[in-house]
């Protein structure tokens, strides 16, 4: 599920998985696959000085177009993407099977039709990191360094209610190898959890 999240430009922000069976995260009215952020959020931790890109995020403004999460969840308000999620693959009924399903990046494909349905197509968003201020922008959310490694233990974890079975995708692994061994200063003299083998 979602957590609430500081940035430096907008307060407090949700983000993360709000569906355990696929890998998108949100990050407010921002959609990313998190096989595509962790990716480049190992990208970034290798560069050791400032980044200024894009990268492409889906983007709804709309409230009623991202849906009800709680409404989703309890299956009484199928609205919006979120809603739709929920109608083709509802809150599981027992609480054990409450866990971030570690392939939900198979389901891509189809993910991306609901988004395209939704939202249209992905927009290339600006993405900035300042070795000197230690900030990163996604879009127009800023962050500073504590903030943002916020973000990298929520995937790391696999959200709440953490990944099933402590299994981790890969792409997840990757990016923490990056990160624990990283040349940017936004991630260097932390202690990063998960030593690779």
């Amino acid at each position: 599920m979602p957590l609430a999240f500081h940035s430096l430009s907008h307060g407090t922000i949700p983000f993360g998985f709000f569906n355990v069976a696929t890998d998108l995260v949100l990050l407010r009215d921002h959609f990313v696959f998190a096989s595509d952020l962790c990716d480049w959020i190992g990208q970034w931790a290798c560069a050791p000085g400032d980044i200024d890109e894009t990268r492409p995020f889906w983007v709804i403004q709309q409230q009623d177009d991202i849906g009800n999460l709680h409404g989703a969840i309890s299956g009484v308000d199928h609205s919006g993407l979120i809603g739709e999620f929920y109608r083709r693959y509802p809150f599981p009924a027992l609480p054990r099977e409450f866990a971030q399903d570690p392939e939900g990046h198979r389901m891509r494909a189809e993910a991306v039709n609901i988004l395209v349905d939704v939202a249209g197509p992905a927009r290339p968003t600006p993405i900035s990191i300042s070795s000197r201020s230690r900030t990163v922008g996604l879009g127009p959310y800023e962050f500073d360094g504590e903030g943002f490694a916020a973000l990298v233990l929520y995937l790391w974890r696999g959200g709440m209610p953490r990944w099933r079975d402590d299994v981790r995708p890969e792409y997840v692994d990757r990016m923490m190898g990056a990160v624990r061994t990283a040349a940017s200063p936004v991630f260097k003299g932390r202690e990063w959890p998960g030593a690779i083998p």
